[in-house]
């Protein structure tokens, strides 16, 4: 084999390497995104999982004492607009998509906690609830 042909096969392979390596960056960036998106529906998820159960929230701000359906609206309307406005780096990644599994989710076990508690039905638009409930 020629010099030639070696420099091109490790200028080839080189080019893969680096290749390779920004692909990973990015990848990786989308998951530390995607995982600051997910935490944001914990304290949604367990607000909604405690209330359910009885157990009485705590509104954690000493001030004003606020009922379990306004905290769970709360948290709703934050981590709604957290995923609106934190998702948008991730138009075509593959993390997009365990992110709405997890939104459609949370946001089911949202509505369901309160339509159980509440008179209204607003269907399963999450915008349209707090519109609605904020409203009054």
């Amino acid at each position: 084999m020629s010099i030639r042909a070696y420099k091109i096969t490790i200028f080839g392979l080189a080019a893969v390497i680096v290749w390779l390596g920004w692909f990973y960056w990015c990848l990786w960036g989308q998951i530390v995104t995607g995982g600051f998106v997910s935490h944001q529906a914990v304290p949604l998820r367990e607000d909604v999982k405690y209330a359910s159960e009885g157990i009485v929230l705590d509104a954690s701000n000493g001030v004003m004492s606020m009922s379990d359906r306004e905290i769970i609206l709360n948290d709703l309307n934050w981590y709604i607009n957290y995923f609106d406005h934190h998702t948008n780096t991730l138009a075509r990644s593959p993390v997009l998509g365990f992110l709405w599994i997890e939104r459609g989710y949370v946001v089911r076990d949202a509505i369901a906690y309160l339509r159980k508690t509440g008179t209204n039905d607003y269907g399963d638009d999450p915008y349209e609830w707090l519109k609605r409930e904020h409203a009054n």
